[in-house]
């Protein structure tokens, strides 16, 4: 079974992407790892290091350890995104 990645693809990887979610959040990050399977859909989604956030709060923890955290969200939560640089 094949699951809706929402366009985004394994060239994606390395690219800046606006990543928005369902929950209203809208982040700037750089794509590190697009996660597919072919079993469950919450085994899918993308790592990515994330640059800004309009919600900071969110993410408190992880903006403690670096300035610019590896993140991870199922694919599931991803509303849209658009590539903006290299």
């Amino acid at each position: 079974m094949e699951f809706d990645m929402h366009g985004i693809s394994p060239e994606h990887e390395g690219k800046r992407l606006r990543i928005e979610f369902t929950d209203g959040e809208v982040c700037e990050g750089k794509l590190i790892h697009l996660a597919t399977c072919n079993e469950h859909a919450s085994c899918c989604g993308i790592i990515f290091d994330m640059l800004a956030t309009n919600q900071p709060e969110k993410h408190k923890r992880s903006f403690e350890r670096s300035s610019h955290p590896a993140i991870w969200s199922e694919i599931e939560f991803v509303r849209n995104f658009e590539v903006i640089g290299d």
